[in-house]
């Protein structure tokens, strides 16, 4: 079963094969490419679940036990109790890796807007389109 799911990775990636064509060498591309198009961006504000009334508040809410209006929002919560105390621990060296990123945008918001400390970030991410997007 590994096997056979590493063979699959490996062909999926271009690894173990010989001769990877060139149209999938030089353009990897994931689903996730849809949210650059402008079609997506003008969809999202209606398919986008946590723009439903109250469903922010009430996710925000239960992760970290307040309102929104009382600084209840995820990232400040797991900023005070997560990620500022493993900064102290570290001596003000905190790194952040996320897998599959995409262009960034939530992790560049999570470091601008709700000032997370983190001293280094590494971004992975298969599609071509999206990384070259994240450094614009």
């Amino acid at each position: 079963m590994i096997g056979s799911f590493r063979s699959y990775v490996e062909k999926a990636l271009g690894r173990g094969e010989k001769d990877v064509p060139a149209e999938r060498a030089a353009d990897r591309q994931t689903a996730t490419r849809t949210t650059l198009t402008e079609a997506w961006q003008k969809a999202q504000g209606k398919i986008d679940w946590m723009s439903a009334p109250a469903m922010a508040e009430y996710v925000n809410g239960m992760v970290s036990g307040r309102s929104l209006g009382d600084n209840g929002h995820w990232a400040i919560h797991a900023r005070d109790h997560f990620v500022a105390p493993l900064n102290s621990r570290l001596g003000g060296r905190v790194s952040m890796a996320s897998l599959a990123c995409g262009s960034g945008h939530i992790e560049e918001t999570l470091l601008r807007d709700f000032g997370w400390p983190v001293t280094e970030f590494l971004g992975l991410e298969y599609d071509d389109q999206l990384r070259a997007n994240a450094t614009e």
